[in-house]
C-alpha cells in the first residue's frame, strides 16, 4: 500500500503508527531502516506516544533532525542525555539561537554540562549557574576545563556566575598543578554513595526520586549506593533499579521493583 501512497506514505505511516498501542513493531522497525527525514520527526516529535524504549531506539540512528526534535519534545531525560553526551552537529545547530538571545537554555538544559561541547557548557553556566546544585556546577567547570582549557575556566569563574561554594574550588584547583584532578576529587566526593543515599533518603515521592537520579551527572557508584541501601533502606528504591542505566545484575537482584512482564517486556528488562 505504500507505494500507492508516493512520498508522503513514509510519514503518513508514522503518523498512523502513533495511533496505537502497543506499539506496531514491524512498521515502526521499517521506519528506522527506510530513515525518512519526515517519518523520523513525525515519531520524534509526537514520541510520548511510542513504547517505553522506542524514543532510545530512534536517538541510537544519530539523525540530526530526529535528535533536535527529540531534544525539544521528549520527557525523557534518558534519551536527552544519550543524544547531549554523544558527539555530533547537534550542538553546532543550537549555538546561533543561543547567541541570538542571550536569555535562552539549549534543549537538554544541564545535561550538556556532561558534554564535549565547550560552547554550550559555558553557555549553562553562564546563564543557569546560581540554579544548579555543586555537582552540577563542578561536572560542567571539570568539562569545559578539559574540553575548553584553564584559561576559558577561569575566564568563567571571574564572571561570578557560579555559586560560592563553586567558585572558591575552582579558583584553589586552578591555582594547583592538576586543575582537572583537584576537581575530579571533589566531584567524586559530592557524588560518592553516602551523600546520593542521603538525599535519596530525603524524599517523600517516587517522582522527586527519579528527578533527583535524573539530575545527578551519568557516572555514579551503583553498587556503593546499593550497599547504603542494605545499611539503611532508600525509600522508593524501585525508582533506582529502573535506571535506565542501572547494571543488570543489580537489577536481577531486586527483580521484585520491576514492572510486571507485558507483550514488549521482559521481567529483568526496567524499561
Amino acid at each position: 500500500m505504500l507505494p500507492r501512497l508516493g512520498p508522503d506514505g513514509p510519514w503518513l505511516l508514522a503518523a498512523h503508527l502513533l495511533r496505537h498501542r502497543p506499539t506496531p513493531r514491524a512498521a515502526f522497525d521499517h521506519l528506522l531502516r527506510q530513515r525518512d527525514p519526515q517519518a523520523l520527526r513525525v515519531l520524534a516529535v509526537q514520541g510520548r506516544w511510542l513504547d517505553d524504549g522506542l524514543e532510545q531506539r530512534l536517538a541510537d540512528l544519530r539523525d540530526p533532525d530526529a535528535d533536535l526534535a527529540l531534544l525539544h519534545h521528549t520527557q525523557d531525560r534518558h534519551v536527552r542525555r544519550r543524544i547531549v553526551t554523544a558527539p555530533g552537529p547537534v550542538a553546532g545547530r543550537l549555538l546561533p539561537g543561543l547567541r541570538d538571545d542571550p536569555s535562552a537554555v539549549p534543549p537538554g538544559g544541564a545535561l550538556w554540562l556532561e558534554s564535549a561541547e565547550p560552547d554550550l557548557i559555558e553557555a549553562v553556566l553562564v546563564r543557569t549557574g546560581r540554579h544548579l546544585d555543586l555537582a552540577q556546577q563542578l561536572t560542567g567547570c571539570l568539562n569545559l576545563l578539559r574540553h575548553g582549557g584553564p584559561r576559558r575556566l577561569g575566564d568563567l569563574v571571574g564572571r561570578g556566575v557560579l555559586g560560592q561554594a563553586a567558585t572558591r574550588l575552582c579558583q584553589k584547583a586552578l591555582a594547583g598543578p592538576d586543575p582537572a584532578a583537584a576537581l575530579r576529587a571533589r566531584l567524586d566526593r559530592e557524588l560518592s554513595p553516602a551523600r546520593l543515599a542521603a538525599r535519596l533518603r530525603r524524599s517523600d515521592h517516587p517522582w522527586r526520586t527519579a528527578e533527583l537520579l535524573g539530575s545527578r551527572p551519568a557516572a555514579w557508584d551503583w553498587y556503593g549506593l546499593e550497599a547504603e541501601h542494605h545499611k539503611d533502606p532508600v525509600p522508593h528504591w524501585a525508582e533506582v533499579v529502573r535506571h535506565p542505566a542501572a547494571p543488570r545484575d543489580l537489577v536481577l537482584r531486586h527483580s521484585e521493583h520491576l514492572p510486571a512482564p507485558g507483550r514488549h517486556r521482559t521481567p529483568a528488562d526496567p524499561g
